[in-house]
């Protein structure tokens, strides 16, 4: 369903009708103009020649002995300037409307001055010629899909800047990105290079640092990339759905512990997706529909559930190719997977807890307790009198504990 909404969303794009010519209320020096604000005597960019090959956009322009000063670029203003390469900005300019230098083919750079505070909507939407896009912390917003299509080979985020959905969405050249310190929120589709009409995987981005700062992750905000490694910083606490999807390359992923919320189908059609590692949370959402060379599955200390449909999917899987599943949990986690086949290890003395545990009870003699965790000797029991939750020697949680009797708190065998 959401695929359907964003073709109808990305269809609607051409046909705004940004390309009509402009109203206009003057012309100076081959450019047409319009008021903006005549009290404040400030004017928009309305047209240019559509076989102008360079511009140089004028701070201030004249009309009737009249200084007024550019502001804006008005929406559709360049569309479709085909044999535009060059466009210089003026430093008085402070917004660039939708679809300003829509389809502008021939634009090779864009350098946004200072003074710009916000780059509407499909501003440079589809300028596949665009390698280089140069902006400073004080512009504000940069709205959805502004350089969608785009050229872009490389792209530096800024902590002040609000890049919104899809921005750099199918930017087939797009090899490197950095992100500032300070970023908190990758945009939902921003730097998808999955286009589902053409089952095109043409994105380039191969690597990808997140900063420290990252909490959240929208969905399909990486679908489609060639990352190859995937190791997310400890700040992120929300993942959104197939934000990782259609990556034809992954070969290894970890999820720390500070999730929160992971959304449905992240992995999706990941096919060379061979090990992944959960650190904390509740993983109760379908993730590996098509990924056919996953073997390895980690679950953390800190995970507290693991959905029984965790393989789930919308078409039939001849073979599951999972070989291995370490859990390091001394409780087992809720609900827990069995899948045929794959060897089930676990942290040395705890085997009979999992093997009465839930579906994790199901692997039989295909459980190993062969994982070393430091800090836990599962042959000493010691005496504790900790407020922490207990767990019986099943993994189930026990409100009150017996006096000496046997139990687990915090990862140790203890005697009460």
């Amino acid at each position: 369903m959401k695929r359907w909404i964003m073709a109808l969303f990305l269809s609607s794009l051409l046909l705004d009708g940004y390309g009509l010519r402009n109203w206009s209320d003057f012309e100076y020096q081959g450019i047409e103009y319009r008021y903006f604000s005549r009290e404040d005597r400030t004017v928009s960019v309305t047209y240019v020649s559509r076989d102008t090959t360079g511009v140089v956009l004028p701070s201030h322009v004249v009309c009737n002995d009249t200084v007024y000063t550019v502001v804006e670029i008005y929406p559709g203003a360049f569309q479709s300037c085909w044999d535009l390469e060059t466009v210089e900005l003026p430093n008085t300019l402070v917004t660039i409307r939708r679809g300003a230098f829509m389809s502008c083919e021939s634009l090779k750079e864009i350098i946004i001055p200072s003074s710009v505070r916000l780059i509407e909507q499909r501003a440079f939407y589809g300028c596949v010629n665009l390698k280089k896009l140069v902006h400073t912390n004080t512009l504000e917003i940069i709205e959805p899909l502004a350089f969608c299509y785009s050229g872009l080979d490389s792209v530096f985020m800024h902590k002040d800047t609000n890049y919104a959905s899809g921005v750099f969405a199918c930017c087939d050249s797009l090899k490197y990105v950095e992100i500032e310190d300070g970023v908190t929120t990758i945009a939902s589709y921003l730097f998808n290079g999955y286009e589902y009409r053409t089952e095109n995987f043409g994105n380039q981005l191969e690597e990808i640092r997140l900063p420290n700062t990252v909490r959240h992750i929208g969905e399909h905000a990486f679908s489609g990339t060639r990352v190859k490694q995937l190791n997310l910083p400890s700040s992120v606490t929300y993942i959104g759905e197939e934000a990782f999807s259609y990556n034809t390359v992954l070969k290894e992923a970890c999820l720390p512990a500070s999730l929160d919320t992971l959304g449905s189908n992240v992995f999706l059609q990941c096919h060379s997706l061979e090990k992944v590692t959960f650190l904390g949370g509740a993983i109760d959402k379908v993730l590996f529909a098509g990924c056919v060379k996953l073997k390895t599955l980690v679950f953390g200390r800190q995970v507290s559930y693991v959905t029984s449909k965790l393989f789930k999917t919308y078409y039939y899987d001849e073979n599951n190719p999972l070989t291995d599943v370490y859990c390091e949990g001394t409780v087992p986690p809720e609900e827990g997977i069995y899948i045929e086949g794959a060897t089930l290890h676990v942290p040395k003395g705890y085997k009979e807890i999992y093997a009465t545990t839930d579906n994790w009870a199901k692997y039989g003699e295909n459980i190993v307790d062969d994982i070393e965790l430091s800090g836990i000797h599962n042959s000493q029991v010691t005496i504790h009198n900790s407020d922490a939750p207990a767990y019986d020697l099943q993994g189930r949680r026990v409100a009150h504990p017996k006096q000496g009797e046997i139990y687990i708190q915090k990862g140790k065998k203890v005697k009460k």
